[in-house]
């Protein structure tokens, strides 16, 4: 007899003379009485991914720095959005208000960097603003590092990289309902309810099971803590694999979202300081600003395997998003630093996104040597029509920072810019894996990539349109010694590049702007335990990037003597050092620095966004006994103080967010059939600053939180 109950990715068996995912549990004797229960727990950090090399292959046999956290993880984690997962990965912070707002290994993304957040390798988020959701997730990749060479344009830091749920051949069918309540930041629990519905159902359509099916819906109604903000998302996501024959599959998958909300800038620091900062429920847009966005998505998966060792896969994702925003936008302290200075805002974005990515690879053997040969290519467009409808700014509009008194504001102000920005990109690369010996194993690669674009104003005659193309030719290369089954030793060196907005223009007429270049050098040590009850990594790295953009004041102008230098060590364990209980840590020391510009007083500065320390703690214990359906987990984040700010050309002051250490605490139980868990989010009501985009936009912490999980598995 064998019963089991899931938990995400954990699952609890009671097994008599089986086998259970890989973990015996044998009954003394024919026909033995006794059960004996056997607990069997998913990885938090799970021991192979695939889009470090783009192959599926053991983290241990990958002379970069990759982790892939799977369900178990974020269930422990228990949060319906993926920027809540950050604080529990090495070296990975959130930077600003939009789901491309993120900084790694000490370098910060904006939205125009496509390549931040993937979705099944290929760019090109449904959503723009706020956060992916975990609902529709089967795990997270984290490649830290350069990885132009396989995905063109990245930042250094590296990328995150979305693996979405498939349809699977068992029917199965989750319908999870989730509230939530502030009760910590000047707010009471049940003054604001959240909620978040979905339905998640998959299984075969015909008896062969040659087509399967996926469909998952969810609705959110959110409360923000903030005082008049709120928001509602509606998303459905279906796909269908076709199971072609055993050698052939290839799966199709829609998405529509649709988000409604509240416009939000954030707080503002006057005078550059954070103890000037008001509450952190205080909002400076008027109660009546939105912002509307919805986004489009077809992504087609194709994978044939020819044989046993040439297999070829082709990836394609065509994204339509588009956001409006009417509001007010925070715009400058004034000199008596208790009024804020606004602009009125009327801008409608249209993004389109159209890229494919097709690889072919081969495994072979040359004399002794094992070859794992990976060529392919990416085609891509991507269009952003940014359309500025209104503009306008006026003291009437200013609004007091500690007492905000709203009022009508007139829509007066005349139409600004409209901006059409093209660019395509073609780019082929080849990688090969290499055993050489039974210990030593290698991996080198280039990529040639070449983009074009092209950026016409519509509206403003008096500026002409212009055109650029940039093409660069890429190397990475990793040694790996491996002198057990457990223990591997790398080095590796790669690259990155980043070409300049297609919209962005050169101080300097006489000289074109040039592609942002990086090259990293890392050395490392992983470890697998043979058993699978735990895995490392120990990472130390420096990294340096060249012509780094820098705007001169607000003309829209773009020099370009920018230097930047990160250098670190990162450290991540995860155990289970019993059946019942799993654990994973992370630590991060890393000094980013400027080390050119063209302010003179930002020489030496670090970098935006980045803590020199990080440092996280997540873990999961089940009880026994009568209490083995109950499981509870606790996880510490620790973030040390980093800049908001950088210098400016007139002064070296900037604003320093502190230090903060938040706590979270979750009891879990889980049945046959049905599952709950009772979270309570910053369990100490700690007050922080998660991040800054610049001084007048800046994101405050969470609250104190209680949320309550019910999900019912058919």
């Amino acid at each position: 007899m064998r019963r089991a109950t899931y938990i995400g990715g954990l699952a609890s068996y009671v097994v008599t003379g089986a086998i259970g995912m890989g973990v015996a549990c044998a009954a003394e004797g024919e026909g033995a009485a006794n059960l004996e229960e056997v607990l069997v727990t998913g990885r938090f950090i799970e021991a192979s991914g695939k889009s470090a090399l783009k192959m599926d292959v053991e983290i241990r046999d990958v002379p970069f720095s990759l982790a892939t956290y799977g369900e178990s993880f974020m269930e422990a984690v228990d949060t319906p959005r993926v920027a809540d997962l950050y604080g529990y990965m090495a070296g990975v912070q959130r930077s600003g208000g939009s789901g491309y707002d993120i900084s790694i290994r000490g370098f910060s993304s904006v939205g125009s960097d496509r390549n931040t957040i993937m979705v099944d390798g290929l760019p090109g988020l449904s959503a723009r603003f706020g956060s992916s959701s975990t609902t529709m997730l089967q795990s997270v990749e984290v490649v830290k590092g350069p990885a132009s060479v396989l995905y063109g344009r990245t930042q250094p830091g590296g990328f995150v990289n979305l693996i979405t749920k498939k349809p699977e051949a068992t029917r199965k069918t989750a319908v999870e309902l989730r509230t939530s309540s502030y009760g910590g930041g000047g707010r009471s629990f049940g003054d604001d309810l959240s909620y978040i519905a979905s339905v998640d159902s998959t299984g075969p359509i015909d008896s062969q099971g040659k087509f399967l099916y996926r469909a998952i819906t969810e609705y959110e109604s959110r409360e923000s803590f903030r005082a008049d903000v709120d928001q509602t998302v509606f998303a459905v996501v279906p796909s269908l694999t076709w199971n072609i024959s055993d050698d052939t599959r290839a799966t199709l998958m829609l998405e529509y979202r649709r988000g409604d909300g509240t416009y939000d800038q954030g707080l503002v620091a006057p005078n550059l300081d954070y103890r000037l900062i008001a509450p952190i429920t205080t909002h400076y847009q008027e109660p009546g600003d939105t912002q509307e966005e919805e986004g489009k998505v077809a992504s087609l998966l194709v994978r044939h395997s020819f044989n046993e060792d040439i297999s070829l896969n082709v990836s394609v994702r065509s994204v339509r998003n588009q956001d409006h925003s009417i509001g007010l936008d925070n715009q400058a302290v004034r000199p008596n630093l208790v009024t804020l200075q606004r602009v009125e805002r009327d801008q409608l974005n249209k993004r389109k996104y159209n890229f494919i990515d097709s690889q072919l690879t081969a495994g072979f053997a040359t004399g002794g040597i094992e070859h794992k040969l990976l060529t392919g290519f990416t085609i891509g467009r991507e269009e952003t029509d940014q359309d500025r409808l209104r503009g306008f700014t006026s003291p009437i509009i200013d609004i007091e920072i500690y007492n905000p008194v709203y009022g009508d504001v007139p829509g007066v102000g005349p139409p600004q810019s409209h901006t059409l920005n093209k660019s395509t990109s073609y780019g082929f690369y080849v990688t090969d894996m290499v055993t050489l010996t039974e210990r030593w194993k290698a991996v080198a690669g280039v990529r040639h990539e070449k983009e074009d674009q092209s950026s016409e104003e519509l509206r403003l005659v008096t500026t002409s349109a212009q055109r650029a193309t940039y093409s660069e030719t890429l190397p990475m290369v990793g040694l790996l010694f491996q002198p057990n089954d457990v223990w591997s030793l790398y080095t590796s060196y790669s690259t990155s590049f980043v070409p300049p907005q297609a919209s962005a223009r050169p101080f300097d007429p006489s000289r074109a702007l040039q592609p942002q270049s990086a090259g990293q050098i890392e050395v490392g040590v992983k470890y697998e335990a043979a058993d699978g009850t735990g895995s490392g990594t120990l990472a130390v790295f420096d990294i340096d990037k060249k012509d780094v953009l820098q705007a001169i004041g607000n003309t829209g102008l773009f020099d370009q003597v920018g230097q930047e230098q990160s250098r670190g060590a990162e450290v991540e364990v995860n155990v289970r050092p019993t059946d019942a209980l799993q654990l994973t840590a992370a630590y991060s020391f890393i000094e980013s620095e400027i080390t050119d510009d063209v302010v003179l007083n930002r020489v030496g500065s670090p970098t935006q966004n980045a803590p020199k320390h990080s440092a996280s703690v997540l873990l999961r214990y089940q009880l026994s006994g009568f209490l083995s359906n109950f499981s509870v987990s606790g996880g510490v984040v620790h973030r040390s103080e980093r800049l908001g700010s950088l210098p400016t050309a007139a002064t070296r002051q900037t604003l320093k967010l502190p230090a903060y250490t938040v706590a979270d605490l979750a009891v879990y139980y889980v049945g046959d059939s049905f599952d709950a868990s009772l979270k309570l989010a910053n369990v100490f009501d700690e007050e922080y600053y998660q991040h800054s985009f610049v001084p007048i936009r800046i994101g405050a912490g969470e609250p104190r939180q209680l949320s309550l999980m019910l999900r019912k598995r058919f």
